[in-house]
């Protein structure tokens, strides 16, 4: 992957790292496969389809593939409408931000992953 993939990777996994988001997991019930999902652990058969034209929508906006972006911002606004497909490019364009800021600025994240400590996880991860 290029490091704009992994920059938008690492974007998700550091939304999931914050401490609401680790609440919002446990009391929320998300799954832990759909998390592993989202942050490139897995085939993303977990997804719903928005959610994975969400995901590819945003791994074609971070590689710089404006065509196939394009299309997938088309395919997502197809299945959930224009408003919320427009939401997921400010969210997209948000955590590009952040994590760019955190790496200039060399900022680890407050707390740990929830898959450390297991085979494949870095540690700790910074933006």
């Amino acid at each position: 992957m290029t490091s704009l993939t992994n920059l938008a990777l690492d974007a998700s996994a550091a939304a999931l790292r914050t401490r609401p988001a680790r609440a919002a997991v446990s009391h929320v019930g998300a799954r832990r496969a759909w998390i592993a999902e989202l942050v490139g652990r897995g085939t993303g058969a977990t997804f719903t389809e928005p959610e994975r034209l969400a995901r590819a929508l945003v791994l074609r906006v971070v590689a710089g593939q404006q065509a196939e972006a394009q299309r997938s911002l088309a395919e997502l606004a197809a299945v959930v409408g224009n408003a919320i497909a427009v939401s997921v490019l400010f969210q997209i364009t948000r955590f590009i931000s952040v994590c760019t800021l955190g790496r200039l600025l060399d900022v680890s994240l407050p707390v740990p992953s929830i898959f450390e400590g297991e085979p494949g996880a870095s540690s700790p991860s910074p933006y």
